[in-house]
């Protein structure tokens, strides 16, 4: 998917960045969330130098910068800062997290939160469900983990999960929370699964609800608008929840 290089603004005094990844294994929904959260002219592709250091992440040292998905969502209602939305390419998803922090790469704005979006079709997998099992039947009182919801927690970030495609009257939340490691405090968000969009449904939502990416010649996904801001609208009441008991400090 070619995107043309975009030069990141930060005109605003409040701007913050929110990271976008995905931890089951369905890796266009970050770029899709980032199309639907953000104006119909984003993403784009932004780069972001590496921060000096004597030993380098090994599979990106041998270039000083690095090629980012961007969006530019501006500011939510009843939220003050202006939001800047990161992700990263497919290709370079795995090595990235398991050899880099955010805090080796001098990103525009600063970081102060992540969207962690999970997705039932792996969820609902035969694989996936194997493992599980085996999992608890060795392990019957450990936690599963899922990498890069792991490296999620260790960057430090407050983040919300997105639970693509779960249906809320019949989401199992304790047993999600346990399978994959979601902490107790952190906010799970259902919502309708990725599908393939038909015209009815782009005539239907007159363009606002949906939005599509050419995929496999003329198949189109759509993640729903009003979904990705209920993620982002979540996620921004939990960052000022934490940075005001940050400011009050230990009792």
């Amino acid at each position: 998917m070619p995107m043309r290089d975009y030069i990141v603004k930060a005109t605003h005094g409040s701007d913050v960045g929110i990271w976008v990844c995905e931890a089951s294994g369905i890796l266009i929904s970050p770029f899709l969330f980032i199309q639907a959260a953000c104006p119909a002219r984003f993403p784009r592709s932004v780069t972001v130098k590496r921060q000096p250091s004597d030993s380098p992440p090994r599979s990106f040292r041998k270039s000083e910068a690095l090629s980012f998905i961007y969006g530019e969502c501006g500011q939510l209602p009843a939220w003050q800062s202006y939001v800047h939305l990161f992700s990263i390419g497919i290709p370079a998803t795995r090595p990235f997290e398991l050899e880099c922090g955010l805090g080796d790469w001098q990103f525009p704005v600063r970081m102060a939160g992540a969207v962690v979006t999970f997705d039932k079709r792996s969820d609902d997998g035969a694989t996936g469900r194997l493992i599980y099992r085996l999992h608890r039947a060795f392990n019957p009182s450990a936690q599963s983990k899922n990498r890069t919801l792991e490296w999620v927690k260790a960057q430090g970030l407050p983040f919300v999960v997105a639970a693509v495609g779960y249906d809320t009257r019949g989401f199992a939340e304790d047993r999600f929370r346990r399978r994959f490691g979601v902490p107790p405090h952190t906010p799970i968000v259902t919502g309708p699964a990725l599908a393939d969009e038909s015209p009815r449904d782009a005539a239907s939502t007159g363009g606002r609800s949906v939005v599509s990416l050419p995929l496999l010649g003329s198949r189109k996904v759509k993640f729903a608008v009003e979904y990705a801001k209920q993620v982002l609208g979540v996620l921004c009441k939990l960052i000022e929840t934490e940075q005001s008991l940050q400011k009050e400090g230990p009792a």
